[in-house]
C-alpha cells in the first residue's frame, strides 16, 4: 500500500514486479484461495460499487456514504519510476501498471490497536453483514481504521478488499465466518441484513 496526500494505491500482489518482492504465482492462484493474481483491484472497485447506501443502488456520480462506509474506489492506469520494475523503468506505455485507488479517510489509527469493547455495535453489525455478504476472506481488525466523529461517536471504516468475493468459498470458511459472525450477531439481524441486501 502506498499513501498518497488524499488517496492509496494498491498494486497487485504476487505479480510480476511487485513492490514486495513476492514469489510470482505459478498457478495464477492469489495470496487467498479463490482469488486470482491481478483480480484484487478489481475485487477493491466491486466492494466499493456493491456498499450501496441504504435503500437505493449506488450512483457512481455521487460522494454517499455506503452502508458499510467503504471509501470511494477505482480502477487506475499509473505510470511511475517509485514503482518496481525488474527490467528497469522506462516512460513508456509497457510499464503502465493497473491498481485500485482508494480515498484516503482521515482516521485516528487502526482497530488494531484498540479493544473491541470500544467499538460501537451498529458499527460493527454494519461491517460484519458487509463482510459476510461479500465473503471477504482477509477481515481483521488491520483493515477497518477508527475515527472520532464530530458528534464524538466512533465510527469504522473497512478498507482492504481485494480478496473478496472469491471465485470459491469452502464449506470451512463459510462456517467459520458463520460462527463469527454469530457471536457478533444474532440471526434475525443475519437474515435481514441478507434479505436487505438481495
Amino acid at each position: 500500500m502506498r499513501g498518497y496526500p488524499n488517496h492509496t494505491y494498491y498494486p497487485k500482489p504476487n505479480a510480476g514486479n511487485n513492490p514486495n518482492g513476492l514469489a510470482v504465482s505459478q498457478d495464477g492462484e492469489g495470496l487467498k484461495r479463490g482469488t486470482r493474481v491481478g483480480e484484487g483491484a478489481l475485487r477493491e472497485v466491486a466492494a466499493y460499487i456493491l456498499d450501496h447506501p441504504k435503500g437505493r443502488p449506488r450512483n457512481l456520480s455521487s460522494e454517499a456514504i455506503g452502508f458499510a462506509g467503504v471509501p470511494l474506489t477505482v480502477l487506475v492506469k499509473c505510470l511511475h519510476k517509485g514503482f518496481n520494475y525488474s527490467k528497469g523503468y522506462e516512460g513508456s506505455l509497457k510499464n503502465v501498471k493497473i491498481g485500485s485507488l482508494q480515498m484516503f479517510m482521515k482516521n485516528d489509527e487502526s482497530c488494531e490497536d484498540m479493544g473491541p469493547s470500544r467499538f460501537p455495535v451498529e458499527e460493527v453489525h454494519k461491517i460484519s453483514v458487509f463482510d459476510l455478504r461479500m465473503a471477504n476472506a482477509e477481515w481483521h481488525a488491520g483493515n477497518t481504521l477508527f475515527r472520532k466523529g464530530e458528534d464524538g461517536q466512533t465510527l469504522l471504516i473497512p478498507i482492504d478488499h481485494g480478496y473478496c468475493l472469491p471465485e470459491n468459498v469452502s464449506k470451512c470458511v463459510l462456517a467459520f465466518m458463520l460462527c463469527y459472525l454469530s457471536n457478533i450477531l444474532n440471526v434475525r439481524t443475519i437474515v435481514l441484513a441478507i434479505a436487505y441486501f438481495s
